[in-house]
């Protein structure tokens, strides 16, 4: 009877710990489980919120580009396409202006040159998409700007925008105009050659008063800017004609712009560069 006795304990005994082994792989199993289905769970909800995250990157990319070409809207199509590129890669192009003393503070008299105005303007509306750099040749006129190669050391600038202004105030009474267009293909083709890509806009000189000769001469570079299919910014009608005594308030007497005529002078470039 002992025996009987001793063996169902044993029996017992067995019993309750084969079936708390059970029931704990059971338990480790689920275990397992949930946390595998856990895991699941975060990585479906971290690809969601990647997913999300690139798509609200790519909707903010073309809203930034969807801006650009809004903003470019009144440029030429070719020079729109420019700064749109430009922008979507992230980089800078360089904007070179290239003239007279007139675009610079020549006489030292503490004024801010138009150039400068356009520079932080532009940079300001397009998102500091540009490097600025002025290339003034006092009162230097056309010829000897050819004949001491500045036409090479503008080019050797690689610009990827130009605006000339062709020294035709300096030229007057000391270089005709058909040479002075001579002298303006060479600058423009030897930038060509550095830099087929560069974009040429030409523009006239400052208004002189009661200087006809100015307006016969900058019509013949206008048509020429024509002809070659140059864009032209003709900033002298937001000028006080050459004859009009209110010419003066804008003209000193050294005959570059005065204060009130660089500021007027940067309105009328910025005007063609942003929409209004």
């Amino acid at each position: 009877m002992k025996k009987a006795v001793f063996a169902f304990i044993i029996l017992l005994s067995i019993g309750t710990v084969l079936f708390g082994k059970l029931h704990y792989d059971k338990k480790l199993q689920n275990i397992s489980v949930e946390a595998s289905e856990a895991m699941v769970s975060e990585e479906a909800n971290v690809e969601e919120d990647n997913s999300h995250s690139e798509s609200t990157d790519n909707v903010n990319s073309d809203e930034n580009q969807l801006d650009m070409e809004s903003l470019v809207t009144p440029l030429p199509k070719e020079l729109g396409k420019m700064l749109i590129t430009a922008h979507a890669s992230n980089t800078k192009l360089s904007f070179v202006s290239v003239g007279s003393g007139a675009i610079t503070d020549y006489h030292d008299e503490g004024i801010l040159p138009w150039t400068d105005t356009v520079a932080s303007e532009l940079n300001d509306y397009y998102g500091d998409l540009f490097n600025f750099h002025v290339s003034s040749y006092g009162d230097m006129h056309s010829l000897n700007f050819i004949i001491n190669d500045h036409h090479k050391e503008v080019a050797s600038l690689e610009g990827d925008i130009y605006l000339i202004e062709p020294l035709m105030g300096n030229n007057l009474y000391r270089v005709g105009t058909d040479e002075a267009i001579i002298h303006l293909r060479n600058l423009i083709g030897e930038i060509k050659e550095r830099n087929p890509h560069s974009y040429i806009i030409l523009q006239p000189s400052q208004p002189i008063p009661n200087a006809a000769n100015l307006q016969d001469h900058m019509a013949e570079i206008r048509l020429y800017a024509k002809e070659a299919s140059i864009p032209y910014i003709n900033h002298w009608q937001d000028w006080p004609s050459y004859n009009d005594e209110e010419l003066m308030q804008y003209i000193a007497e050294h005959g570059y712009p005065n204060e009130e005529g660089h500021q007027l002078w940067a309105e009328s470039i910025l005007s063609w560069f942003k929409e209004e």
